[in-house]
């Protein structure tokens, strides 16, 4: 297992914004609870149109598109502790 800082892993999530493969993710949604999800950046066949009414990036959000779901959610970044990304598991820890 990999360890990376958050600011690295927020780097390199943004770095792959058309990053199509179906990743992992594991973190602490805004309410406290535990969320894993299994999604894909780079999706534009559900856009319905229009833009966000904020910027996800000043937020600190990355906007996936969840598989089980079938919806697009933001992950704030600030919060993943795991994700596995062809076949590497990383772990994010404070720093």
């Amino acid at each position: 297992m990999m360890k990376m800082t958050k600011s690295g892993f927020a780097s390199m999530m943004r770095g792959l914004r058309n990053f199509s493969q179906c990743f992992t993710v594991e973190f602490t949604k805004r309410d406290g609870t535990h969320r894993v999800m299994n999604c894909r950046m780079g999706v534009k066949k559900h856009l319905k149109g229009g833009d966000l009414n904020y910027n996800p990036v000043e937020k600190g959000l990355l906007t996936v598109f969840d598989m089980q779901k079938n919806a697009y959610r933001c992950v704030p970044l600030d919060r993943v502790k795991k994700a596995r990304i062809d076949k590497h598991e990383i772990q994010v820890v404070a720093g």
